[in-house]
């Protein structure tokens, strides 16, 4: 059985519908390449004494199948068997060809007496790399991870994987969406072709999946030089990678699973190149805010302070709110978050978001903020959407009925963050937290309650701490399969406190510690990374946040500016004021590239990310020259952005070294003399002319912008 287009040729096994076949043609690429590895789907039924009771689709009979010039329908109306017994489940895998897309679904019925908690497929099996035998082995695979990557030559060097490895033949990779992968695409490329492959999950639910990758049977352990055995070490066995993604819907008995639709295209270059893709799709199905007007998106740094440690340590009182700001105000910045304001100090009494009595008053706490306001600056307060400290009695009368809990009734993991004692930030002593979820009514009530107070004493925004994106949850008293409350329950409860905040003060704002890109559409102002990222690529909207702890940590203000993200000054590690004597270098230094990056922010922060001296982030082609002794110091580094609507280009400088670094003969490629500004630290702000010449000194940064 075949449908081809211009883009793609797939053929299927008529027996029992494995995939044993499909040429990316643009590129004159096979991606199945071991066709006796062929598969389909597979299913996790499990059944009393045998929870691991996998249904292999590969082993089924195919029902009947129906065909036309653009799709493939196959039909396995049951019952579905594996070594346990047989199964009253029917399942249709859809394979259409849409344009450029190979676009892969699945409608799944269960009319068993079991629940189906896994559903695998598109099962794309027999893969050895893109191009030649040789070529193959340089093929990457990205997959976006946090707020960075993973990305290897799994056809020379699969590695070790990255679960635990036991019970499983190969070894395998997996990865959850959202949780591990912040957006769900992978991209396997091949620098030598200048060909790619990009494979995304197209789902309009807010649900969890995984997305993974195996090499069967096998890696030769210890190997140097590549860990795929050779022919001979094969004996003629079968051998390639595995390709799926796994769904995780518990479907009841007498219900259907209809999965989102899986996607493969071809395309030049590398992962930039399917991140772009990505973003249309994104763009067009979920959407972007709109944080044109934001305050919290239009600044590019901070000020931070915990007012009590959990340890019960108190660094700021409600009514030294007034003196600590001035300081704040006197360095230009425009916003202050305040930590461990609420009863407990901060990581503790969660969810109790009242205030602490060491600190304070309601009163004197709405006195600060308006001081706060008097001195132009905003103000928002630090809490979470789901963690609980379980050592309180209120958890252990009520809240532990909101738990987040495993398939065994089970709480996931207890965690916790100790500060002000070393026992404490040994995890011995530190206050035990663990998660509710904000899909229980009950959750939201109480949280918006105590949110919609700081906006009634004059909050303008709130930081959302943890966000942990626990794949499952099995709580019986949740209205929501398992694979989606969690997900859910985050965006309607951010939803609901961003509705009811802003009924008081309509420039509310939300940022968050999470890098899921359903939430672009509620704010992107996230925390924690730092330099640049595969997230900025795919959305050049988005900023993340990193601190700044130490006294003198200039090249972390320096990545910050190389990736485009915002910086949150903590000095004293979130315990001193601002004017704390061994800060004051940093202090100074951080308020002048504040100052530049402020008056930038179009062009270096909500800003595409091109190019950059790391070769993972390079462009394809380069698009800047320069000789000098930065040229060759593994000190420097530099990232390239372009404007959104002009398309100019703002280079960032960084010298991250200890001594002074020079730059001569700066240009763009295709600008060899045009007009630029340049933008340095402790310098008057200066037109130039391309090709230009600068002085970098140790641990500084320069911009310079086309004009």
């Amino acid at each position: 059985m075949r449908i081809e287009n211009d883009y793609f040729a797939v053929e299927v096994e008529p027996a029992h519908g494995r995939i044993r076949k499909i040429t990316e043609k643009q590129g004159d690429l096979e991606l199945i390449t071991e066709p006796r590895l062929a598969d389909n789907f597979r299913l996790l039924v499990p059944i009393h004494d045998m929870h691991g009771n996998y249904i292999l689709g590969a082993d089924q009979p195919l029902t009947n199948h129906t065909i036309t010039d653009d799709t493939l329908e196959l039909h396995w109306d049951g019952p579905l068997t594996s070594e346990h017994g047989s199964f009253d489940i029917a399942l249709t895998l859809t394979i259409q060809l849409v344009g450029e897309e190979l676009h892969f679904g699945c409608h799944l019925q269960n009319n068993s007496p079991h629940q189906v908690a896994e559903v695998w497929y598109p099962m794309i099996c027999g893969m050895t790399g893109l191009g030649t035998p040789q070529q193959a082995k340089r093929t990457q695979v990205m997959v976006p991870f946090s707020v960075s990557h993973q990305t290897r030559e799994l056809f020379n060097e699969f590695g070790g994987g990255n679960t635990p490895g036991y019970g499983v033949l190969g070894e395998e990779y997996s990865y959850w969406y959202p949780g591990g992968m912040p957006m769900p695409f992978s991209s396997i490329y091949n620098p030598q072709l200048d060909r790619g492959l990009y494979v995304a999950n197209y789902d309009l639910i807010d649900r969890c999946k995984t997305l993974r990758y195996a090499l069967m049977p096998g890696v030769v352990q210890g190997r140097v030089g590549g860990d795929w055995p050779t022919t001979e070490e094969l004996g003629g066995a079968p051998f390639g990678l595995e390709l799926n993604w796994a769904h995780f819907p518990y479907t009841p008995p007498g219900q259907s699973f209809d999965g989102p639709t899986v996607v493969l295209r071809g395309h030049e270059g590398n992962w930039r190149d399917a991140a772009l893709i990505y973003r249309q799709w994104f763009t067009k199905n979920i959407g972007l805010i709109d944080s044109s007007n934001d305050w919290l998106r239009n600044q590019t740094a901070y000020v931070t302070i915990m007012c009590m440690l959990p340890e019960d340590k108190i660094n700021l009182r409600y009514a030294d709110i007034p003196q600590w700001a001035e300081r704040v105000a006197e360095d230009g910045y425009k916003s202050v978050l305040f930590c461990g304001w609420q009863f407990g100090g901060h990581d503790r009494g969660y969810p109790h978001y009242e205030i602490e009595p060491r600190l304070g008053t309601w009163d004197e706490l709405e006195a600060g903020v308006k001081a706060c306001h008097d001195l132009g600056l905003r103000v928002s307060f630090f809490a979470n959407i789901q963690t609980v400290d379980i050592s309180t009695d209120w958890y252990k009368d009520e809240l532990h009925k909101y738990e987040i809990n495993d398939i065994f009734g089970c709480p996931y993991f207890i965690c916790g963050w100790g500060m002000g004692t070393l026992g404490a930030r040994k995890n011995i002593t530190r206050s035990p937290l663990s998660d509710m979820n904000p899909s229980h009514p009950e959750v939201r009530e109480l949280l918006i309650t105590r949110f919609k107070k700081l906006a009634e004493i004059g909050a303008d925004g709130i930081h959302l701490d943890k966000n942990f994106v626990h794949p499952l949850d099995f709580n019986t008293r949740l209205p929501l399969p398992p694979d989606q409350a969690m997900q859910q329950g985050i965006i309607k409860c951010m939803h609901e406190i961003l509705d009811t905040c802003r009924a008081i003060n309509p420039e509310f704002c939300v940022s968050y510690e999470n890098n899921w890109d359903r939430l672009l559409n509620i704010s992107d102002v996230a925390w924690w990374a730092g330099g640049p990222s595969p997230i900025k690529v795919a959305f050049p909207q988005w900023c993340s946040t990193t601190h700044i702890t130490q006294p003198f940590g200039q090249n972390v203000v320096n990545t910050q500016c190389l990736g485009g993200n915002n910086i949150m000054f903590a000095p004293g590690s979130y315990t001193k004021w601002l004017d704390f004597p061994s800060t004051q270098g940093l202090r100074e230094y951080t308020r002048e590239v504040t100052r530049i990056r402020d008056h930038l922010i179009d062009h270096v922060s909500r800003a595409e990310l091109i190019d950059s001296k790391v070769p993972f982030f390079a462009a394809r082609e380069p698009t800047i020259q320069y000789t000098g002794t930065f040229a060759d110091s593994p000190d420097a580094d530099f990232t390239v952005f372009a404007h959104l609507q002009s398309g100019k280009r703002a280079i960032v400088l960084a010298n991250l070294g200890t001594t002074a670094l020079q730059i001569n003969d700066l240009h763009p490629l295709n600008n060899p003399s045009g007009p630029c500004r340049i933008y340095q630290p402790f310098e008057d702000d200066r037109n130039a002319q391309f090709p230009l010449a600068l002085t970098l000194p140790p641990e500084h940064v320069a911009f310079v912008v086309e004009q």
